[in-house]
């Protein structure tokens, strides 16, 4: 089932409405190209909405979107679940999404009380992806490899780099 693109959280949280479905990928538009080379699934979307103790109506959910990036280790293409738990929550303002509870993440209403669904998951789900983006150790195809960087000085293990030697041979001219 496609979830609505636009959405009246204040009603939906008077009937303590709950929706299950998707969101179709071709809409998440903002995900940024240097990061994920591709998305691979519609995204899943979970919502409660209700009113908190605060009595702000409010929509929590999950979202989970399959993408492609590059491992920054091995350099090879990986696909991984982008997982956002988020509430959601209607201002008609600024200045009301500045007084919200620091983990809530405001949407502006329009002229008919609805927020922009999709852009707010869609939201969330861009905050949630890996900023370095890289296998698992065990998963990665250069992790056999110790990883090095910078140019590899052998030391030689001469006496001459040893100061205790020079230290033995004055020595041993002030002892003569």
């Amino acid at each position: 089932m496609r979830l609505p693109t636009r959405l009246n959280i204040r009603n939906e949280a008077t009937r303590r409405s709950d929706f299950k479905g998707t969101i179709a990928k071709e809409l998440f538009t903002r995900f940024p190209q240097d990061t994920v080379k591709s998305i691979n699934s519609d995204a899943q979307v979970e919502l409660h909405c209700a009113f908190d103790h605060y009595k702000n109506p409010v929509c929590q959910g999950t979202a989970i979107i399959n993408v492609t990036s590059t491992c920054m280790r091995c350099c090879e293409d990986y696909s991984y679940d982008v997982v956002a738990h988020f509430t959601l929550a209607p201002a008609s303002s600024e200045e009301q999404a500045d007084n919200l509870p620091m983990d809530y993440s405001p949407l502006l209403i329009d002229e008919f009380g609805e927020v922009n669904l999709t852009e707010g998951i869609e939201e969330e789900l861009i905050m949630n992806i890996a900023l370095t983006p890289k296998h698992e150790d065990d998963n990665c195809f250069d992790s056999e490899q110790p990883m090095t960087f910078g140019d590899q000085i052998e030391e030689e293990t001469t006496s001459s780099n040893n100061p205790f030697e020079a230290l033995k041979a004055l020595k041993g001219k002030l002892g003569k």
